[in-house]
């Protein structure tokens, strides 16, 4: 349906770590890295990883990759739809190729804060 956001899933690897516990990464994300004594640990971290490492790819205006398709037995990080729908938006605007100044324009705001 147009217009509506996809709940976007980013499958996890969880690795045991040989000092015990487990090392978790993403393999669309591969900034993602985090560890957890527990399963549930690790995914509670995994969730904070992949949340921070977005925020860097907001603050840098780079493209975010999407996540993989999931396999039925993958583990997986739920991203809530605030910031599905802030990952759709920046990727959408930086394949637009439009400047800061361009989307001000045109949606009659003049004022740009932070132009690159």
């Amino acid at each position: 349906m147009r217009g509506t956001v996809e709940i976007m899933r980013y499958p996890v690897t969880l690795t045991p770590a040989p000092e015990g516990g487990y090392m978790v990464s993403f393999v669309d994300i591969p900034e993602a890295l985090t560890q957890g004594e527990t399963v549930a640990e690790a995914m509670e971290a995994a969730k904070d990883a992949l949340l921070t490492a977005f925020d860097f790819y907001f603050e840098d205006n780079e493209l975010i990759p999407l996540p993989s398709p999931l396999n039925s037995h993958d583990h997986f990080i739920e991203v809530p739809l605030s910031v599905a729908s802030k990952v759709l938006l920046l990727n959408a605007f930086l394949q637009s190729e439009i400047t800061q100044q361009e989307l001000a324009r045109r949606i009659g705001n003049p004022n740009v804060v932070n132009p690159k």
